[in-house]
């Protein structure tokens, strides 16, 4: 009937709804309905619980209720065309159980997970790394949402959480249903989702722990005491028994985010020298005449410099990781190396970040003993 309304009619009924939304005021007329008793099917009619009432709201104020959206919910559209889904706002206070925080990024995975699925079927997106890359990047960052809660559910939820990595490594490792899952995630170099859990919880303990001593945070670490529950465990629970496994240490550094070097004073800048003493040499001369000029470069410098070198590296770019770093020329004539691995998931850039951060505390260490000595890095940019 409103569809039949000329421009007039339809701008008058516009100007009546937005007076109506400006004072917070509706109309009587829009609150009155005719109720029309609807009789059910199969239902003896001579009884009151055998019909269903029918409100017949007036049909000029049900624009007004389809206008508004509940402010609690976000539409969004989902994979199948023309269809939309309501995702609650994230609250602030925790949910009744860890179940309600699993269910929505379980089910969105199973959408996204239809993606991989359409690309391991294809010839041009078919390739492992492709497909790891969209899978980490597109799947596993909505599986890692509240790791912490997670750990915290029920073996239940876990195993079907799980499930989608499992599908998701058959497509990417082009496994069979009876492939262990095990062996996909060593082939693809996937971590499972159970240890990630228990990492997750971890961090946010001993992220607690570092925190300043007055923290709401930390003293509810500290004060929590054990206490036996036949509902769902809490976190605290779980790091109690991953406490006794991993054998944490007690003594931690306390995270400080505001640095102790008050902002007014002027920090002194290091003389950074990044050419070899022949200027004319770069990266495309001979390798015999670039490492010749770089042993003379460092035969320039003072016999009583402390010489530091530092590499990074990993394969590929981004996997398996180390760092390396070499002391020499220490005052009393010794020498010391540094290595180790950096993980799985690393960066060149990581790798030699860390090397530099191992560097600079073993030399913050050699100047507390040796004050006068001076000291000349390389590879540290």
């Amino acid at each position: 009937m409103l569809q039949q309304l000329g421009s007039t009619g339809k701008l008058f009924l516009l100007n009546i709804i937005n007076q109506s939304w400006k004072q917070g005021r509706t109309p009587r007329a829009w609150k009155n309905a005719h109720v029309v008793p609807i009789l059910k099917k199969d239902m003896d009619p001579k009884e009151l619980k055998s019909y269903r009432p029918i409100p017949l709201t007036s049909c000029t104020g049900k624009p007004k209720g389809y206008k508004a959206k509940p402010k609690h919910q976000a539409i969004r559209p989902t994979a199948k065309k023309g269809r939309t889904s309501k995702l609650p706002r994230s609250s602030t206070g925790p949910p009744s159980k860890p179940e309600k925080t699993c269910s929505k990024p379980q089910k969105e995975d199973h959408e996204r997970l239809s993606l991989i699925k359409r690309l391991a079927s294809t010839s041009w997106g078919s390739d492992m790394d492709t497909l790891r890359s969209l899978y980490l990047g597109y799947v596993r960052s909505v599986l890692d949402y509240n790791l912490c809660l997670q750990a915290s559910s029920s073996k239940t939820v876990q195993s079907e959480i799980d499930r989608v990595q499992n599908h998701a490594l058959r497509f990417i490792c082009g496994g069979m249903r009876s492939t262990p899952t095990a062996a996909c995630e060593i082939h693809a170099r996937i971590e499972p989702l159970g240890l990630r859990r228990e990492k997750a919880t971890l961090e946010m303990y001993e992220r607690a722990q570092r925190m300043n001593p007055l923290h709401p945070v930390k003293l509810l670490v500290e004060n929590w005491k054990k206490k036996d529950r036949i509902q769902y465990p809490t976190i605290m629970h779980h790091i109690t028994t991953l406490q006794e496994r991993c054998h944490l240490s007690n003594d931690r550094k306390p995270i400080c985010r505001v640095p102790k070097i008050p902002p007014n004073k002027e920090m002194k800048s290091p003389e950074v020298i990044n050419h070899l003493k022949n200027l004319d040499t770069n990266k495309k001369t001979d390798p015999a005449l670039l490492k010749l000029e770089a042993e003379i470069t460092i035969l320039t410098y003072p016999p009583d410099w402390i010489h530091i070198y530092t590499d990074g590296s990993a394969f590929k770019a981004t996997v398996n990781a180390g760092y390396g770093v070499y002391h020499g020329c220490f005052p009393d004539g010794t020498s010391k190396e540094i290595y180790g691995a950096c993980g799985e998931t690393c960066s060149n850039y990581e790798a030699e970040t860390i090397g530099i951060q191992s560097a600079l505390e073993l030399l913050n260490t050699t100047l507390k003993k040796h004050p006068t000595a001076k000291k000349k890095c390389s590879d540290f940019l």
